[in-house]
Order: C-alpha cells, then sequence, then structure tokens
C-alpha cells in the first residue's frame, strides 16, 4: 500500500517525489513492453480537442478522490475516476485506439511512463461527438 500511495518506488531515479498528476492517455501500439518510455507511445490522437486526462495524486485513496484504495483477494490497488474522452467533432476520427497509460506530463515524452493495459478491444472514436469513459487501476499483488 505504501509503494502504491507514494508513487511505487521514491527511490528510483524519477520517482523522487509523487507528482501532483498523472495523465491518462489513449494510443495505438501494436503490442506492450515493460521497457516502453513515452517515446514508444504512438498513434496518440492529435486532432478533435484530445488531451491527455489529469487524476490528482494529492489524495489519501478514499471515496470521492481521484484515485481510490481498496483490497481485493491476495492484491492492493488503486482505482482512477472515470476519466472521459470525447472527440469535440473536428479533425480526422481518433481510429484503433489499443491502450490506455498512464504518464507524468501532460503532453509529449520528456516524463516517465509509468503502466500501460490494452483495451478490451479497439476503440474509434468518431469526429461526431463519439466518447469512451476508461478508469485504471494499478496494483500490488502477492
Amino acid at each position: 500500500q505504501y509503494l502504491l500511495a507514494r508513487g511505487l518506488a521514491t527511490a528510483l531515479v524519477g520517482f523522487t517525489s509523487t507528482p501532483a498528476n498523472v495523465y491518462l492517455g489513449l494510443d495505438t501500439r501494436a503490442s506492450l513492453a515493460e521497457a516502453d518510455t513515452l517515446v514508444q507511445v504512438s498513434g496518440e490522437p492529435t486532432t478533435g480537442g484530445y488531451a491527455r486526462i489529469a487524476i490528482s495524486t494529492g489524495g489519501t485513496g478514499a471515496a470521492g478522490q481521484d484515485f481510490v484504495s481498496s483490497q481485493v483477494t491476495g492484491a492492493y490497488r488503486l482505482t482512477s475516476k472515470t476519466c472521459t474522452f470525447t472527440h469535440n467533432t473536428s479533425g480526422a476520427s481518433w481510429t484503433g485506439m489499443l491502450n490506455m497509460f498512464l504518464g507524468t506530463v501532460s503532453t509529449g515524452t520528456s516524463g516517465l511512463l509509468l503502466c500501460s493495459v490494452a483495451l478490451s478491444t479497439s476503440r474509434t472514436l468518431a469526429n461526431t461527438g463519439e466518447s469512451l469513459a476508461t478508469t485504471i487501476y494499478v496494483g500490488l499483488s502477492e
């Protein structure tokens, strides 16, 4: 629980403090690798009002905060608030979204890629105002 609440491992390079926010994004990487960085994130939308969504790390994990802690069989986890990506109807559709990821910066590749997870199926958000509501959880298990 301490590791999750503090930003995974504070003594590791890049984890000397907990960022005020982490940012949830979408991308089209065909495969995910443990060694991936934000540089490997590909196909992140650039049109239609897309932006990574800020999730505050400033809470205590209580209900109503951006991350809520829980214990499930053999694991501890933090579950994010529901984050909704909505295409604002300008520009091309967001086609073939395969993953969501958490990073430490709101744009670009200068920060850290904290984790990635494949979506249950490829998603396209058409430029007709379609949206995708997501939550992500990060956990530790025995």
